[in-house]
């Protein structure tokens, strides 16, 4: 399938080569800023025009995780069980928020002011949790689903009004939950309360999940297994689901799938990766599951290195995406509206209101701090 090439237009290497090896876990796009969290501790901030470094900010040893929370701050949590606030316009930590349990997912809603953090399985309950923080007054969990995973959950995402946080576990399950049902009472767990769980969907162990902008909800696992869920049949999405497969037999060359990227009204740019090949493409797909021809191709990816991660920049038509070789890669296809028509949705934008009917080896404790995915 042809797909449209682009050549990178700047990389910035934000670690060196080492024996032991070092990578960037996460990327982060902010309306002036790209970020990227890397191995050596280091929260980088960098010029989204020419990605050279603006601050470089100390990170937690444990942290792998990053987001944006607002235009100016960002999030960083980890097996410490603390999630981190950076003020960009400061160049410092602003805030701690305390999570009590190492944390293994983290998502947040700008618009909203939300923060959302996923935990390890508690040895002593066999359950993960998945607590729901107001940023601007984070002493104690606006809601806390306690019961919602029987092992470690690894992925959580926002509707786009906020309405609806969904999470997945390597237990295998998507639940979604609608914040706005009551807290519990007299000793009832928030996800006990009547009308709290929206959906729960047995996917497969999850990598990675999220919401489309028809309302439709995706999943994919650890395997590369992809769907498109309905997520209560009638009042969001189309009322069906669809059921892909491994991605890795429908996009020829692929050996793993770096993210799902919301396009348009509830289609999606798929972005699949080859070390072998040394690319990473972007394969349109629509809200029913069928795989649409053409999309684009980054040549020369990151080399032999897993792509850890994408962000697209609308206002720019830019493409940035980080990876396992420690470098930033900044892309832009050859026509600025093609990018402009992906309408990709980030956190930061006007909400839209929600319907309501590598190959080199790694030691043994290294791969455990990367959680890695391929």
């Amino acid at each position: 399938m042809s797909r449209t090439p682009i050549t990178a237009l700047a990389s910035s290497a934000l670690v060196p080569p080492s024996p032991t090896g070092s990578y960037i876990f996460s990327i982060a796009l902010t309306p002036s800023h790209i970020c990227a969290l890397t191995s050596t501790q280091t929260l980088h901030v960098l010029s989204p025009s020419t990605l050279q470094t603006q601050q470089s900010l100390s990170s937690s040893p444990t942290h792998t995780l990053l987001s944006t929370l607002s235009p100016t701050s960002l999030l960083t949590s980890g097996e410490d069980g603390s999630i981190h606030h950076y003020d960009l316009r400061a160049s410092s930590l602003a805030g701690k928020i305390p999570v009590a349990s190492p944390v293994s997912s983290l998502a947040a809603h700008a618009g909203a002011g939300l923060v959302s953090a996923g935990t390890l399985q508690n040895e002593s309950t066999c359950t993960g949790a998945v607590y729901i923080y107001d940023s601007r007054n984070s002493r104690a969990p606006v809601r806390a689903y306690k019961d919602s995973h029987s092992d470690d959950v690894t992925a959580l995402g926002f509707s786009s009004s906020a309405g609806r946080v969904v999470s997945g576990g390597t237990d295998g399950y998507v639940n979604v939950f609608s914040l706005s049902a009551a807290a519990g009472r007299g000793g009832e767990g928030d996800d006990e309360v009547e009308g709290a769980v929206v959906s729960v969907t047995n996917h497969g162990s999850v990598h990675k999940l999220g919401f489309l902008g028809g309302g439709e909800m995706w999943a994919k696992s650890h395997d590369e297994v992809l769907a498109i869920y309905s997520q209560d049949g009638e009042e969001e999405g189309n009322g069906r689901d669809y059921k892909l497969g491994d991605v890795r037999k429908a996009v020829e060359g692929c050996e793993y799938v770096v993210d799902l990227l919301p396009r348009g009204e509830g289609d999606a740019w798929v972005v699949a990766g080859s070390m072998a090949g040394q690319w990473v493409d972007l394969v349109p797909l629509d809200r029913c599951g069928v795989w649409g021809s053409g999309g684009f191709r980054l040549l020369g990816g990151h080399g032999e290195e897993v792509c850890r991660d994408v962000k697209v920049d609308v206002a720019t038509s830019t493409i940035f995406t980080g990876g396992e070789d420690g470098i930033v890669k900044a892309w832009r296809p050859p026509t600025e509206d093609v990018v402009a028509a992906m309408e990709v949705a980030e956190e930061s934008a006007p909400q839209k209101k929600e319907k309501t009917k590598k190959k080199n080896k790694k030691s043994k404790d290294e791969k455990k701090l990367r959680h890695a995915p391929y």
